[in-house]
């Protein structure tokens, strides 16, 4: 039996945020989750982190799209 995980949906202005947040403030997920105000520190660290997997699957492939990223 396969143990489905559930995964937070962020929207793409909270992506973008998020992503603007750890430029401005590095990993301080305390900070990220003030800013995010939806998102718990977990919520935060478990997107930036499958969007960090992401990003290095889609530049072994291809050229980067930001619409790629974020969907």
């Amino acid at each position: 039996m396969h143990r489905q995980h559930h995964h937070p949906i962020l929207t793409e202005s909270e992506i973008r945020s998020l992503i603007s947040y750890v430029i401005e403030f590095g990993v301080d997920w305390e900070q990220i989750a003030i800013l995010l105000r939806s998102k718990n520190v977990s919520e935060c660290k478990k997107k930036y982190r499958r969007l960090i997997k992401k990003i290095n699957r889609k530049r072994n492939h291809h050229k980067m799209d930001i619409n790629y990223i974020i969907n």
